[in-house]
């Protein structure tokens, strides 16, 4: 229900993207280098800036953070304070129900052990993908309507958390 809320407006946003790119590209192809010139002559006295291809790298974890979280959530210190036990019972409850992939904890727990998780996670998922990274930032050409999802999904509503890294060509 979390990754409902809050992620699939990223999905949405980057397929709007590649849509858009996709149709100045198929403009482009159609009509001709002319066509990019010709469109932002209406569209900036409409709007004030003209359309561009934006590149885009679309990057998924290779693992769930909600597992992640709820890992390090489970392994941690138990100081036996009572401002600890309350900061404890809030956390059991606002996982009751969704302990599995505990999402809601991914979103909220940030100790040691979950961020040293993350850190590390991270880069090894940009090593893995380190040539298309490699190209994305040294301005190599990319097919900007076929780029996909990197990784795999990882909730069970099929979303994941992504960076998307964005540059206008």
């Amino acid at each position: 229900m979390l990754n409902a809320l809050l992620l699939d407006h990223v999905d949405y946003d980057v397929d709007r993207l590649r849509l858009v790119n996709a149709i100045l590209d198929t403009g482009s192809r159609a009509y001709g280098p002319d066509f990019m010139r010709r469109i932002n002559a209406v569209i900036e006295q409409m709007r004030g800036v003209p359309y561009k291809v934006v590149r885009n790298v679309y990057l998924l974890p290779s693992r769930d953070l909600g597992v992640i979280a709820a890992e390090c959530f489970a392994h941690r210190k138990r100081p036996w304070t009572l401002r600890h036990w309350f900061s404890d019972a809030v956390a059991r409850y606002a996982m009751r129900g969704i302990a599995t992939e505990a999402d809601l904890l991914s979103y909220l727990y940030f100790d040691d052990c979950y961020v040293r998780h993350l850190l590390a996670l991270g880069r090894n998922d940009a090593a893995a993908h380190a040539e298309e990274l490699l190209a994305f930032f040294n301005d190599e050409d990319l097919d900007a309507t076929e780029q996909r999802p990197r990784a795999g999904r990882l909730s069970s509503h099929g979303r994941a958390r992504t960076a998307a890294v964005q540059r206008a060509r």
